[in-house]
Parts: structure tokens; sequence; C-alpha cells
């Protein structure tokens, strides 16, 4: 499943819209997907679906705080 030109564009646009936020330069490569296969429907929005799971509630909710506090300005 080979990224097309659009989602290519959108990309970069993404990263050069997000570069003024960070202190160091972004990094992220756009490359073509190798052997990508889409989660069966059990695991989308896993965490959505269960916040209260161990690993959730150690691990992703901390982190998504982190992230909607730096972030806090762009909602």
């Amino acid at each position: 499943m080979p990224i097309d030109d659009e989602q290519r564009t959108i990309a970069e646009q993404k990263i050069n819209e997000m570069q003024p936020i960070f202190n160091h330069k972004i990094v992220t490569t756009i490359e073509e997907p190798i052997n990508f296969t889409v989660a069966e429907e059990y695991h989308h929005d896993y965490y959505a679906r269960n916040p209260y799971q161990g690993y959730c509630m150690a691990v992703v909710g901390p982190k998504i705080s982190k992230i909607r506090k730096k972030f806090a300005h762009l909602y």
C-alpha cells in the first residue's frame, strides 16, 4: 500500500506546522510502509475503551496527560 502524493504532502505540511513547537529539529522521515497490516477492530481506540487497564493507567495515561499539558494551547 504505497503512499500517494497527497499523503506525502499532508505529512510534510504537518511536520512543518509542528516544527516551531519543538526545541529540536523534527527528524521524522516519510517512507513507504513495509509489511503494513491494519490491526483488528478490537485494537482500534484501545486506550479510549480501556483507560483503567494496567498498562494504560501506568504508561499511556501519563504520556497523554503530559502531551495535553504541553500542547493545551492547540486545543
